[in-house]
């Protein structure tokens, strides 16, 4: 029987994740992982998030981090600003990230809940974090609420994308305090110009994470694609790459601004009236909330947060990461360099942390290999080919000899390094290049 996504059904093949052989710690994003929450949690407050225009980010060249620009400022090696994100679960949350300036060891990540599924609007946390100079960039965390001994094994480091994204884990205070994956835009990125939808306007292709709004059971990972018209309609198909306006498993939408005069954070609900019948166990209603980010050559991906309520079963909630499709196909040489993953698996629940890989050009052919070390690289029949498709802005990956049931893998560019690591049913992670360089990471294919 097929797994049930967020937006309709499943696709039902399996992801490479380079980490996931490798026995790297795949995090749990805040939707899964099974919860400790049983009763059901307050509804979805319907009312405007406003993310002030004043909230961007100031930081000039970062230290100790290959990602670049942080801003377009120039010269300095801190900053301070905010953003805003999906951490899963329903967890709309405001990040403030203070870097460690020239000369002091520590920099700040405070973070506030905006919007909660589990009852912790309003709840707050600081992270202090340090420069990692291990060669893989980003910040360390070395404090959480200013105790060292607070921070959890599994915890991963933070990294900022060369245009403005940071991803990492959050210990945020639902099912029990796990990690939660987080993926945030800082708010002057995502503020449109247009009163409308136009400059967001086209067709993405998504992957997401979700699981049961109560309990956190029964987690999954699914693959689709969305499309949105300048007026704010628009269409989401699960399942499939290739958009149809009456594809089966779809759910008609209508986008807004979620506050008019800020326009930099963007509310999605089911249409009032459905152009097809809803699948049986199919999404009946949703609240999104979504923010957008402009990169590359005229690129736009989403980072959203959404609850759905579906057909005879339990309401769901989690993460999606969309990206708008260009002209042409996605290019597999575009993403060659050093990388850190960091994900989740639902079938292989290991610890949580951070892994390595590099994508090179190996005699005309764009492969993969990753580890946490060098001791721990993929054996030659598990290293990951890339091919372009199969639509465009995909790229799908596939192994000589895959794991057992294992279908491809499908990479979907985030912004100019940062990627979403989708395998429907199986797994799903953030991937952020630390380096153009891919002999930086300790394992190399073959």
């Amino acid at each position: 029987m097929p797994i049930q996504s967020d937006f309709c059904p499943a696709f039902c093949s399996r992801f490479i994740a380079c980490s996931l052989l490798c026995g790297s710690m795949m995090i749990v994003t805040a939707c899964g992982g099974g919860g400790s929450s049983t009763a059901a949690p307050p509804p979805v407050a319907n009312v405007p998030l406003a993310l002030n225009l004043s909230d961007s980010f100031t930081a000039g060249v970062l230290t100790g981090d290959g990602s670049g620009l942080w801003s377009g400022s120039s010269g300095g090696d801190g900053g301070a600003g905010d953003g805003g994100g999906a951490a899963g679960d329903g967890e709309f949350v405001k990040v403030k990230m203070r870097f460690p300036y020239a000369g002091q060891p520590n920099g700040t990540l405070t973070w506030t809940v905006l919007r909660s599924q589990y009852g912790i609007t309003g709840s707050t946390g600081n992270l202090t974090i340090q420069a990692d100079a291990s060669g893989a960039g980003g910040y360390k965390v070395t404090a959480v609420n200013g105790s060292a001994a607070a921070v959890s094994a599994g915890q991963g480091n933070f990294f900022v994308s060369k245009s403005g994204q940071l991803s990492g884990m959050l210990p945020l205070p639902i099912k029990g305090g796990q990690n939660n994956l987080f993926n945030g835009v800082r708010f002057k990125d995502g503020t449109s110009s247009a009163t409308d939808m136009s400059e967001i306007a086209g067709t993405y292709v998504w992957g997401a994470t979700g699981s049961d709004l109560t309990t956190g059971a029964n987690p999954d990972i699914t693959g689709g694609s969305l499309k949105i018209n300048a007026d704010g309609s628009g269409r989401s198909c699960s399942g499939v790459f290739a958009w149809s306006a009456n594809c089966t498993n779809g759910l008609d939408l209508l986008a807004t601004f979620d506050d008019p005069a800020s326009r930099n954070l963007i509310r999605v609900k089911a249409a009032a009236t459905q152009s097809q019948p809803i699948a049986a166990g199919g999404a009946t209603a949703i609240d999104m909330l979504a923010v957008a980010r402009k990169f590359g050559n005229n690129g736009v991906s989403l980072t959203a947060d959404f609850v759905v309520t579906r057909t005879g079963t339990t309401s769901r909630t989690g993460a999606m990461y969309a990206s708008r499709q260009g002209s042409a196909p996605s290019n597999p040489a575009d993403f060659t360099g050093a990388w850190n993953y960091t994900g989740r698996s639902i079938q292989n629940p290991l610890p949580t942390g951070s892994a390595y890989f590099a994508i090179a050009n190996v005699s005309g052919v764009i492969k993969a290999n990753g580890g946490l070390n060098a001791a721990t690289c993929m054996p030659p029949d598990k290293i990951v080919t890339f091919s372009a498709g199969p639509v465009n802005g995909v790229v799908t990956g596939t192994r000589p000899v895959p794991f057992p049931g294992e279908g491809p893998s499908y990479a979907i560019q985030l912004d100019t390094d940062m990627t979403a690591i989708v395998t429907p049913a199986s797994e799903l992670g953030l991937a952020r290049r630390y380096s153009v360089d891919p002999t930086k990471a300790p394992c190399q294919p073959s």
